[in-house]
């Protein structure tokens, strides 16, 4: 497992309340996974907050602070994971051994939301996975390794720790002796069980306290290791819009110039409309009667990245991708 250093620059927290019920947007383009949060499918995907407290004391602002986002495509769900640490270390040699207790982040998966028991049993799954890339879980012989189910890589920036992970999806028929024959193929639509929680360990003994994505109305909540009936959700929905692949030879005569904020555009079509969409599917702005205009301006829109659709009298124009700075 390799650990790559860089410079994130972060701008100011907005959390969502999809926390409990995420909704995750499928990506046509898969991320490289590498702890690097730049991959196209992390721009608009929406933060949610790891930040129930199930074990412990509460931690000051500055010793924690946790986030998610999470994408999917027909064979992997994708999170990136966002930790702030004061101290962060994982130092047992055997990833078996009392692994609660060492930094780590922790998925609950339960693929078809059945709810249940699932502490010796694969009905659902309880990941703990180290920053070194060892997953762990248990069944009724015990704790075991689930390295193939789970893949991460982990970067830093000061106390910040970006953990970036693409998941396999398991049903409740799992089978160690023969893992593939219950992968479960990813559709849209889907509803899993589904909390993301971080352990967080100051010294090197035990957890000082855990952190979870889900409100848990229990005394003891500490409970999701126990019964998927405290999950949450994680819904699989469609991107709205998706990018053709034959837009190299469109660019040469549609393209954005990042300087003026210029769309320039091809004076041998007859366009009907155009409309500028966020990765969300919402439109932003849509430009009608652009008939013989060299030119649209998008100097009012805020940077980001966005997907122009075209409706055009040859009906030849796929949906192009663009970034304004």
């Amino acid at each position: 497992m390799k650990h790559l250093f860089f410079t994130l620059s972060i701008s100011v927290i907005t959390f969502s309340t999809f926390a409990a019920n995420y909704p995750a947007k499928k990506t046509t383009i898969k991320p490289v996974i590498d702890g690097n949060a730049k991959d196209d499918c992390w721009t608009n995907a929406v933060w949610a907050p790891i930040d129930q407290l199930w074990v412990g004391t509460t931690a000051s602002s500055n010793d924690y602070a946790g986030r998610f986002k999470a994408t999917w495509d027909d064979s992997l769900v994708y999170i990136l994971v966002e930790i702030k640490d004061d101290i962060f270390h994982d130092t047992r040699s055997n990833p078996l051994d009392n692994y609660w207790n060492d930094d780590c982040i922790e998925i609950f998966v339960d693929e078809d939301k059945s709810g249940g028991n699932h502490q010796s049993n694969f009905n659902a799954f309880a990941y703990h996975v180290s920053p070194f890339g060892d997953v762990v879980d248990s069944d009724k012989n015990g704790a075991m390794l689930f390295n193939n189910h789970v893949k991460i890589d982990v970067d830093t920036n000061g106390t910040t720790y970006t953990w970036e992970v693409k998941m396999r999806i398991y049903n409740d028929k799992y089978d160690t002796g023969n893992p593939n024959a219950n992968r479960v193929t990813l559709t849209t639509g889907k509803v899993m069980g589904f909390s993301m929680a971080y352990n967080d360990s100051d010294n090197q003994n035990t957890r000082e306290n855990m952190y979870g994505s889900q409100v848990i109305n229990a005394v003891d909540k500490n409970i999701s290791y126990i019964t998927a009936d405290a999950f949450g959700t994680l819904t699989l929905e469609n991107a709205p819009l998706s990018i053709e692949e034959n837009t190299e030879s469109v660019s040469k005569t549609i393209y954005y110039d990042f300087e003026t904020k210029l769309l320039n555009l091809d004076q041998s079509v007859v366009y009907e409309s155009i409309s500028l969409y966020n990765l969300e599917g919402k439109e932003i702005k849509k430009y009608v009667s652009v008939e013989n205009q060299p030119t649209l301006s998008f100097e009012s829109v805020e940077k980001g990245m966005y997907l122009l659709k075209f409706v055009d009298q040859l009906k030849g124009i796929p949906t192009l991708k663009i970034v304004i700075k």
